[in-house]
């Protein structure tokens, strides 16, 4: 891919250390801080950033409004955003039971915890979403039943710049060093961000909103 505009929408992928051990267990989790954007969790099939980009996943929709974390799509996605039908299909949502929205501070850091499993009973792959321990909600697939091999994460509205990118996009951190953490397209907003240096244990990834 070409580094045009479009480029600040495409993954980045969970540290391979977390990914090895979250996919055996259908569950993956990390710390992320929404702000008052919208984190995308992929979950997919596909480890590269062509096939991820042209190729069905699942993506998770998680939206902070400054005071509290809801579940607000789960959506098949199987074209790269240079595609207006990039979005194949919306899938039904399941509150029952849960709290949607959370009551969180949004400019915190909060526990995320994303869950997958495939139903041998009904054969539909179940999706749910956990804010500090707490079910959020769930969505399910009966259709396309697509394997999750890889896990990542990005954002969904084009940066006018890295500083303001910085300063207004989600983050998430990992609390380990992991070379595979570091961004394709744009690991040097690592350095601006004012929580820390990336030196640290805990390894900021600047999610590209």
């Amino acid at each position: 891919y070409s580094l045009d505009e479009r480029v600040q929408l495409r993954p980045e992928w969970l540290p391979n250390s977390v990914v090895d051990t979250s996919v055996p267990i259908g569950q993956a989790s990390f710390n992320a801080r929404l702000r008052q954007q919208t984190l995308k969790v992929w979950l997919t099939n596909q480890t590269g950033y062509d096939l991820a980009m042209l190729n069905k996943r699942y993506i998770v929709h998680l939206s902070g409004n400054g005071s509290s974390i809801r579940l607000s799509n789960c959506t098949i996605e199987h074209k790269d955003y240079g595609q207006p039908d990039f979005v194949l299909t919306s899938l039904p949502m399941n509150f029952t039971g849960t709290s949607n929205p959370i009551v969180f501070n949004t400019d915190e850091f909060a526990n995320l915890r994303v869950t997958w499993e495939m139903d041998e009973a009904s054969g539909a792959m179940k999706i749910f979403t956990f804010i500090e321990g707490q079910l959020l909600g769930g969505c399910f697939d009966s259709d396309y039943r697509i394997a999750v091999s890889r896990v990542g994460y990005s954002g969904l509205q084009v940066p006018t710049d890295p500083y303001a990118t910085a300063e207004a996009s989600p983050q998430v951190w990992f609390n380990q060093t992991d070379s595979s953490t570091m961004g394709a397209f744009s690991p040097s907003l690592l350095s601006y961000l004012t929580d820390g240096p990336s030196s640290t244990s805990k390894v900021f990834i600047q999610v590209n909103a």
